[in-house]
C-alpha cells in the first residue's frame, strides 16, 4: 500500500500508512519489481516524492540497503538519476551501505565515478569513506580522477579535511549542481593549505 501510494503521489494515503494509522505495516514492502516506498521516491523529482523520501528517511524501521530484483539500492537509483538533493538526504542518514554491489557488479562508488565528480564529491563528503575505498588501483580509468578532479588527489592525501570542506560545498544554498561543478573545477578553495 505505502509503494502505491508512492506510485500514485498520494501524499495524504503515504502519510496515513507511514505513521501506522490505518495499522501495521511494513515500510519495506516491495512491489513486483522488488522496489520499496525508498527505491520509488527516490527515483522520480517531484515535490510530492521529496516530502514521502524525508518521512521515509525519519522512519526507524527503514532499510535503506534493501535491492531491487535488478540489485539496485535506492542511493543507487537516486545517483543513476541524478537525484542530487535526494541522495544528499540519504547520504546524510549514514544509513547506505556504500559498498553493496548490483547484479552488474557495480558499487555505489563506481556508479559515482561514472556519472560525474558532483555525485563523487557526495559520496567523500558524506559517505564515511577511506582512501582505500576508492577503486583506483583496481579500475585503471578510475585513476585519472585524480588528475582530473583536484578533490580527489587532496581527499587521498588528507581525507578528514577534503571531507569537511566538501561538506561546505552541499550546504543547502550551494546544493545545485551547477554550482557544486563550479566550486569543484577550482579546487582547493582558497582557504585549503592543510593538503600541501
Amino acid at each position: 500500500m505505502l509503494v502505491t501510494a508512492c506510485v500514485n503521489n498520494d501524499v495524504k494515503t503515504f502519510m496515513q500508512v507511514l505513521s501506522g494509522d490505518n495499522g501495521p505495516f511494513n515500510p519495506n514492502s516491495p512491489d513486483s519489481h522488488g522496489n520499496t516506498a525508498l527505491h520509488v521516491t527516490i527515483a522520480t523529482d517531484t515535490d510530492a516524492k521529496f516530502a514521502m523520501l524525508k518521512a521515509l528517511v525519519a522512519h526507524p524501521d527503514v532499510n535503506f540497503n534493501l535491492k531491487s530484483k535488478t540489485g539496485k539500492t535506492p542511493l543507487m537509483i537516486g545517483i543513476e538519476r541524478g537525484r542530487d538533493s535526494a541522495v544528499l538526504l540519504v547520504l546524510k542518514t549514514g544509513k547506505s551501505d556504500l559498498h553493496i554491489l548490483d547484479n552488474a557488479g557495480k558499487s555505489v562508488i563506481s556508479l559515482a565515478l561514472e556519472k560525474s565528480p558532483t555525485k563523487l564529491a557526495m559520496l567523500l563528503a558524506f559517505g564515511n569513506l577511506t582512501p582505500t575505498d576508492l577503486p583506483l588501483d583496481r579500475d585503471a580509468p578510475a585513476s585519472t580522477f585524480v588528475g582530473k578532479w583536484g578533490f580527489v588527489a587532496n581527499f587521498l592525501r588528507n581525507p578528514e579535511v577534503t571531507r569537511k570542506e566538501l561538506q561546505q560545498q552541499f550546504t543547502p544554498s550551494v546544493i545545485t549542481p551547477t554550482v557544486v561543478m563550479r566550486n569543484l573545477s577550482v579546487w582547493p578553495p582558497l582557504a585549503h593549505s592543510s593538503c600541501d
